[in-house]
């Protein structure tokens, strides 16, 4: 029931090992020797990675929630997951790690009222899909430590589940049913992203519905 996705089936349940989004571990051998011998093309896009990744981490404000902070941490936890992945840099892992556990489920502090408002579900929606692809990388590492592996899982879901109850119950559901554009759309992709990332959860078959539908 596309209404209820209380009932919808299990994504992939079969599927364990990671990454499984923008590329498998059948790839990884050819990405990683792109990665240690670029062409000037590739070059340019891994400097551009690089970059990102090196960059400092914003936190929110004392007692709020910013929804930009969410997508540049997203975005810098992508790329470090990605350079971990692909050079084996360990700082990098880590770095991904500790922003991926740490990112803030207080979408709802931003009320109806508030400036940012009509702004807020597509920050959000962006740095929860940069963290989902994030994830998937990072658990994709060889030797990540498990306790880190589980903060991270905690940390993405939590975002995902409080993204998801705003834009379903929450006063951000105004805007999904009123937005002619693609907040609507990328809000529940995002959502997918973490569901088909973690499909063990069980919160992952109706996140996974919700995008699709």
């Amino acid at each position: 029931d596309p209404a209820d996705p209380a009932d919808a089936p299990a994504w992939r349940p079969d599927w364990a090992g990671h990454p499984r989004l923008v590329f498998g571990p059948a790839d990884l051998p050819g990405v990683a020797a792109m990665a240690a011998a670029p062409d000037p093309v590739h070059a340019v896009l891994l400097g551009r990675i690089q970059a990102a990744a090196g960059q400092e981490v914003p936190s929110h404000p004392e007692g709020g929630y910013d929804p930009g902070v969410t997508t540049a941490r997203g975005r810098i936890a992508k790329a470090a997951a990605f350079l971990a992945l692909v050079t084996g840099d360990p700082a990098m892992a880590e770095k991904a790690a500790g922003v991926l556990s740490t990112m803030s489920p207080d979408v709802g502090l931003i009320t109806v009222d508030h400036p940012w408002f009509n702004k807020t579900d597509i920050h959000v929606a962006e740095g929860l899909a940069s963290a989902a692809l994030a994830a998937d990388w990072l658990l994709a590492v060889p030797g990540l430590d498990p306790g880190a592996a589980a903060a991270v899982e905690d940390g993405v879901m939590g975002l995902a589940l409080a993204f998801e109850y705003e834009i379903t119950e929450g006063q951000h559901w105004l805007l999904m049913v009123t937005a002619q554009n693609n907040h609507t759309i990328k809000s529940f992709a995002s959502l997918a992203l973490a569901g088909m990332v973690f499909n063990h959860r069980a919160e992952a078959a109706r996140l996974v519905s919700r995008g699709v539908t």
